[in-house]
């Protein structure tokens, strides 16, 4: 048994400038104080970034292996796992600093390398020294126990160092230079003789066993573990329990599994059992380290072996332990490996868990995946598409007979979904030998990866050539045959080039892109202009599709596609819908003309038309740099707090300008993709094919799921009535994104930093039922923080009104233009970046609602990047009033975007899905 060195007393006093963690940019912190294999845990302080804890005092007896302390401070969480916020680690090297008791201020570190943190907690601690133990003799030994670095050096200068020699207790010098994790003095031990490491300690402990238990995180750990291992350490080693260093390292209490990889990279075994039958994968699970747990089994660790006494399966292992998330990470990683062994496609089970494509996402599967996969055989590609065609067959058939709000739905989905592993056999051994199209499959979640159409650019004056090997009426489905699966895909780079497509662009095809129907459109003049509240004087509206010039395919999305063209001489947007063959895709498309056309407020795209003969298409106010999104997206350029206030008060003015119409306007719809700026800065809200009147007659459609997840309301989620304070959640959401941009120079979708929430629908259920948000940056100004969180509240009659929400901005702009340089402080500027900001600053931002113009003095702007852009319109304008439209750079749908970087296709990865409306079909993923 290890004698004790000392002893240590440590008091957890406060904390400051914690990182918020819960929705309304506050935390409920606690600490866990580990030493050894001893832990501690305060109580956790209640709604504070501040938190303060009385009477939270610990005394821990210290050995001479310890070689740290750890207090890891965690964010409470009723519902779900505790959040980490950071961590404190204190080498035994600095314990004598503190033989005098010490009251200090410590800065957090991450726990995972990843984690965002920030703050500091106060510490009071005090060392003990146990004088009872006997002096060292031998100067080698008392150097090591001394941490004295000098000395060592000192006495490798006279003489070779002898790795066996012991002290009092029998422990190698060797092993107690690895004990203090003290990496220059291990270094400089190891390297102060050319002697193999043979020695091992009482408890049959090489080296290697030691210090891959041991050690800290650090950049030169794994340098210590390769100079071990050349020094005669083996990763094959056994100690007296039949432990190999892999098992050590999985019975860590720090988070590195970098470690755990290189001992792998150097042979380990990552199956070996000790003499009990404990695997690696065992201990990890023993030690509740969900994270090792999945990194072993993506290296490829059996999950199948027992071990242990009594013996036991790892999931049975984990089940006694209430390991509730490694439970559900085994149990999802047995459910692809039975689903792939009864497809007889056991050789691709590693590469699915690698890229943790469990069943929950299955039905995503396409070409495009398998290609980044790199499963290249053409006999498993063809059986793996046929199984998930028949998949998403049964699943689309299921959900079609389901009605009604989505929380009612959504057990229904759970039970479709939930196919027995004989069945999906079943449906391979009786598939056709090629995925045929299914004409009926209105899964439009990767419609712009397999558009059956494709656009060529001739180069002269011909309109576009359009290349049909089927009609593209109703052709929303995924399923193309294999052979043609790649063809045809949507290059979004390219839509998000338009500037640049404008200069070079030197044909204008005078005639639309044709399209095959097989039903004519039943729509007539005099049907839509009934319509109530579009006020349309007789067919003034009706444009000649022939007076159309179309130029550039600006992009695809879900309800077809739209071009940049001219009309009569201006430069405008042209989305033409998709052709129509019911009743349901005509009372759509009426929905979305009875908005646009009825809608003449500064803040929204200006209506000029729609052509019903030929096709159904709207001609809309073209909008030249392209959306807020893309806007964000170039990280070529600033975003600073000038174009923050100025782009996010015309924002929420835009959207106060539908909610002050008569009947009142509910968007539904709200993104940063749906935000439109013109060439002068005004902001424009765009795509209504969600959007309704909230009048009487709508109650049940507004109740229904819609909108991108991530921007989705909770109570959307439950089924409740849509309200405007809904649509003040979504654009509180997108005031979240533009402040990440602002104070971090990047851009980034909300939920992204949490790595569990791979899927919109585990966004959405979070959101709701856990109340998760967006983490606020932390060098977020408090009063935009809490204008951020009182918008994103679970209650939506705690939101404020647009109105209340544009008063609370303008106040917060009069903040910033008082502290400009203490703002400016808190924004990082990538070097990148460094050339002049994107808009010059305004004294006051622009506003087109004419609700909200009052507020802002325009008398004075200062000039734009552009000096013949005028200033932002006065509240006398009107949408009449503009003769040369701008238009959005891209369509504005998601179809538009591209996700963040993935080994996988973007509808597989966390990120928004390809197409808006979101396809409720979708939350079939969930289990």
């Amino acid at each position: 048994m290890t004698k004790k060195v000392g002893s240590i007393h440590i008091e957890v006093l406060e904390g400051r400038n914690l990182i918020p963690m819960d929705s309304d940019g506050q935390s409920d912190p606690y600490c866990v104080i580990i030493v050894g294999e001893k832990k501690k845990k305060t109580k956790a302080v209640r709604h504070t970034l501040f938190p303060k804890w009385e009477n939270e005092h610990y005394d821990f007896n210290i050995d001479k292996n310890l070689g740290s302390i750890v207090i890891e401070v965690y964010d409470w969480d009723r519902f779900s796992s505790d959040d980490r916020m950071g961590m404190v680690v204190i080498p035994s090297t600095q314990f004598s600093d503190y033989s005098l008791e010490i009251t200090k201020w410590f800065t957090l570190i991450p726990i995972k390398s990843e984690d965002p943190v920030s703050g500091e907690i106060k510490l009071k601690i005090r060392y003990d020294k146990d004088n009872s133990q006997p002096q060292e003799k031998n100067p080698l030994i008392k150097a090591i126990k001394d941490n004295d670095v000098a000395a060592i050096e000192h006495l490798m200068n006279k003489s070779k160092v002898d790795y066996g020699i012991c002290d009092s207790e029998g422990t190698p010098a060797i092993h107690l230079a690895i004990g203090t994790n003290n990496i220059p003095l291990i270094t400089l031990i190891l390297k102060a003789s050319d002697l193999k490491i043979t020695i091992k300690d009482s408890h049959g402990n090489s080296p290697l066993h030691l210090f891959s238990q041991k050690c800290i995180t650090t950049t030169q750990s794994d340098e210590v573990i390769l100079k071990l291992i050349d020094k005669g350490c083996s990763v094959a080693d056994e100690n007296a329990l039949g432990e190999i260093p892999l098992h050590k390292a999985c019975l860590s209490n720090f988070h590195k599994t970098s470690t755990i990889d290189t001992l792998l990279s150097k042979g380990s075994n990552i199956n070996h059992q000790t003499k009990t039958g404990d695997t690696p994968l065992h201990y990890a699970i023993k030690m509740n380290r969900s994270d090792v747990v999945l990194f072993l089994l993506q290296k490829g660790a059996n999950f199948n072996i027992e071990g242990g006494k009594p013996s036991k399966k790892p999931i049975d292992l984990a089940r006694e332990l209430d390991h509730t998330s490694i439970v559900n990470k085994l149990e999802k990683v047995l459910e692809i490996s039975d689903w792939l062994n009864n497809l007889q496609l056991e050789s691709l089970i590693p590469i699915f868990i690698q890229n943790e494509i469990y069943m929950d996402v299955i039905t995503d599967i396409d070409e495009s995946t398998l290609d980044s996969l790199k499963i290249t055989v053409s006999g498993q590609r063809a059986k793996l598409l046929r199984t998930i065609k028949k998949m998403k067959s049964e699943l689309n058939t299921s959900f079609s007979s389901l009605s009604g709000s989505f929380s009612s739905s959504t057990s229904n989905l759970k039970t479709s979904y939930n196919q027995s592993a004989e069945d999906l056999k079943y449906l391979v051994n009786n598939s056709p030998t090629k995925v045929e199209i299914n004409s009926n499959n209105s899964d439009n979640s990767n419609n712009n990866n397999s558009s059956a159409t494709t656009i060529e650019n001739t180069g002269s004056n011909s309109p576009p050539i359009v290349n049909d090997s089927t009609p593209i009426v109703n052709n929303n489905n995924n399923n193309h045959k294999e052979e043609n699966s790649n063809n045809n895909k949507q290059d979004i780079d390219n839509n998000n080039n338009n500037k640049q497509d404008e200069n070079k662009d030197n044909s204008i095809a005078e005639q639309p892109p044709t399209t095959t129907t097989t039903n004519v459109i039943n729509l007539n003049v005099s049907e839509l202009s009934q319509l109530k509240h579009i006020h349309l004087d007789s067919d003034s509206w009706v444009i000649d599709e022939s007076t159309l010039k179309y130029s550039v395919l600006l992009g695809t999305g879900a309800s077809g596609k739209v071009y940049k063209g001219f009309y009569k001489g201006i430069e405008v947007a042209i989305k033409v819908l998709k052709s129509f063959t019911d009743k349901k895709d005509i009372a759509e498309f009426k929905k979305e003309f009875q908005i646009v056309s009825s809608l003449k407020a500064p803040g929204v795209v200006n209506f000029y038309g729609a052509g019903i003969k030929d096709k159904l298409c709207i001609v809309m106010e073209y909008c030249s740099r392209g959306s807020l999104y893309h806007i964000l997206k170039d990280e070529t350029v600033q975003f600073d707090w000038n174009n923050f206030f100025h782009l996010g008060l015309q924002a929420i003015s835009s959207l106060d300008s539908l909610h002050c119409w008569t009947p009142q306007v509910l968007h539904r719809d709200l993104k940063s993709l749906n935000l439109l700026v013109t060439e002068n800065w005004t902001v424009k809200i765009c795509d209504f094919g969600l959007s309704r009147f909230d009048t009487g007659s709508n109650l049940e459609t507004l109740g229904k799921l819609r909108g991108t997840y991530a921007y989705v309301a909770p109570e959307v989620y439950f089924g409740n009535k849509y309200t405007t304070k809904s649509d003040v959640y979504s654009m509180g959401m997108i005031l979240w994104e533009m402040t990440y941009r602002c104070i971090n120079g990047v851009h980034q979708f909300p939920y992204q930093e949490y790595p569990h929430l791979k899927f919109d629908y585990q966004i959405l259920i979070s959101s709701a039922k856990k109340d998760v948000r967006p983490t606020i940056p932390p060098n977020t100004p408090k009063s935009l923080a809490d204008l951020i969180s009182l918008t994103l509240l679970k209650d939506g009659a705690s939101r404020p009104t647009t109105s209340e929400f544009y008063d609370a901005l303008l106040k917060i702009h009069q903040e910033y233009l008082a502290n400009t340089q203490e703002w400016d402080s808190k924004r990082i500027i990538p070097e990148s970046q460094l050339p002049k900001p994107l808009v010059p600053a305004t004294d006051t931002p622009g506003s087109s609602s004419p609700a909200l113009l009052a507020d802002v003095d325009n008398s004075s702007p200062r000039s734009f990047t552009n000096n013949n852009t005028p200033p932002t319109p006065s509240p006398s304008s009107s949408s009449n009033d503009f003769t040369q439209p701008i238009i959005p750079t891209t369509t504005s749908t998601t179809d538009s975007i591209k996700s963040p970087v993935s080994l996988l296709k973007e509808q597989i990865t966390r990120t928004r899905s390809s197409s808006s409306p979101i396809d409720p079909k979708s939350l079939l993923k969930q289990k």
